[in-house]
């Protein structure tokens, strides 16, 4: 049977008319809020569920992001705390899931036209996460759903412990913004789909300014014609890493949710059992939660925006996230069990890949993993031709330090690109 987790977006006025009946067959329950108010947790833990609850100012979006970063069941449900659900529903979704091979499903809501509740399977966020430029948390789902991961998956399924309403959002229901005119309505049911979902990219951050039929058909051209944007991952320019990647995590971080090297990472903890633990290129914090099993966690980054980010998911082992370059690492010699980088070493140039190493090597007091990406699947591979991607031999690197342990390939792949772990262990330890 598919584990369930249920992630609910709180506010001080949440009510809930049968909380148990809510909860009724759900393996986990994260609420996040602002308030620091859990209607939900009494009844979780009388029922034995699993509960978390995230205390955040953040944005909406946002918020949803930290909940599904911690999530750990198969499937999550995306509650805005005002669907109406009845007892059980939980059960009849699960019998749902087992039958199909779709990663989402859209299931009715009962409060009018608007984004029905979604139930997602976690592995899908490896495609990014909720954009949080959104000023509606519906609208960023349903953004998700459309841009984010592949709109060709969709599934909408029914089920009858869910209200349902007239209200096929996309396919018939009104636009998605929240103050339209009437005759806004009209020019949506006009629509095509594609252009429909052009529409929703026109809703980023400038809601506000959506006041007319004009302004909206004009946004429709506008996304017709417009031109590709040069991809600076991609482009000519040349590779900086701390403005490089300053620059590009400035503002929504597309990968911070799901780590789909997660199977691996649980292997390596287990197997490692360290007491200590240095992470490099820590990002906004998504590995965390892997770490919890030893004492001390400390993770290191290059950019300030991803570290601020990443203070949201500190765990109580952690000593702090610091900002440095770690072809010089700010730690004395053999102060951690084990150094940890996934899709980190990659953006080394190959002229301080060799003084990476020694550094690595030398803060360790036993074991190095690394998880990157290696070399093209095929000939015709791109992957490599990105300013920031660079190809090394990590097994020839590290001969003269360790021994080569294990090295194998990821299980989950979602670049054209091989993508393998090395765990090494220091000589003589």
């Amino acid at each position: 049977m598919a584990t369930f987790t249920l992630l609910v977006l709180q506010e001080a006025s949440t009510f809930f008319s049968d909380p148990a009946g809510y909860l009724q067959g759900a393996d986990e329950l994260i609420e996040v809020g602002s308030c620091g108010l859990s209607p939900l947790k009494r009844e979780a833990d009388e029922a034995g569920i699993p509960s978390m609850y995230i205390r955040s100012d953040r944005g909406i979006s946002r918020r949803l992001n930290l909940g599904i970063s911690f999530a750990s069941s198969e499937w999550i449900a995306v509650c805005l705390s005002d669907e109406n659900l009845s007892p059980g529903w939980i059960h009849q979704v699960k019998d749902l899931l087992e039958k199909s091979g779709e990663c989402v499903h859209l299931f009715k809501s009962n409060r009018g036209p608007s984004l029905p509740l979604a139930v997602i399977r976690r592995e899908a966020f490896a495609y990014g996460s909720i954009d949080e430029r959104f000023p509606a948390q519906r609208l960023a789902a349903l953004h998700w759903i459309h841009r984010i991961y592949d709109s060709s998956k969709r599934n909408i399924s029914r089920c009858s412990g869910i209200s349902l309403n007239y209200c096929d959002w996309l396919a018939e229901g009104w636009p998605p913004v929240k103050y339209a005119c009437t005759g806004l309505m009209e020019l949506w049911h006009d629509l095509e789909f594609d252009d429909k979902v052009a529409l929703l990219d026109q809703v980023l951050i400038k809601h506000e300014q959506l006041t007319d039929e004009f302004f909206l058909l004009k946004g429709i051209c506008e996304e017709r014609s417009r031109k590709t944007v040069g991809n600076p991952y991609r482009s000519n320019t040349e590779y900086r890493p701390r403005e490089f990647w300053e620059a590009n995590t400035a503002d929504y971080i597309r990968w911070e949710v799901f780590q789909p090297d997660e199977k691996e990472i649980k292997m390596i903890v287990k197997q490692t059992a360290p007491l200590s633990i240095l992470e490099l290129g820590c990002g906004a914090g998504r590995n965390t939660r892997y770490f919890a099993p030893a004492k001390y966690y400390v993770g290191i980054d290059l950019s300030f925006n991803l570290l601020e980010r990443s203070l949201e998911r500190q765990l109580a082992n952690s000593l702090g996230v610091i900002y440095g370059d770690i072809i010089m690492l700010p730690f004395i010699d053999s102060c951690f069990s084990l150094v940890f980088a996934d899709s980190t070493a990659q953006h080394i140039p190959p002229d301080k890949i060799e003084q990476c190493v020694k550094e690595m090597t030398r803060v360790s007091s036993n074991y190095i993993c690394l998880i990157e990406y290696t070399e093209e699947i095929d000939e015709s591979g791109d992957w490599f031709e990105q300013i920031h991607m660079f190809s090394h031999d990590y097994e020839e690197l590290f001969s003269p330090y360790c021994e080569l342990v294990l090295r194998q390939e990821t299980s989950f792949i979602i670049q054209n690109a091989k993508k393998e772990l090395f765990l090494f262990k220091k000589y003589g330890k």
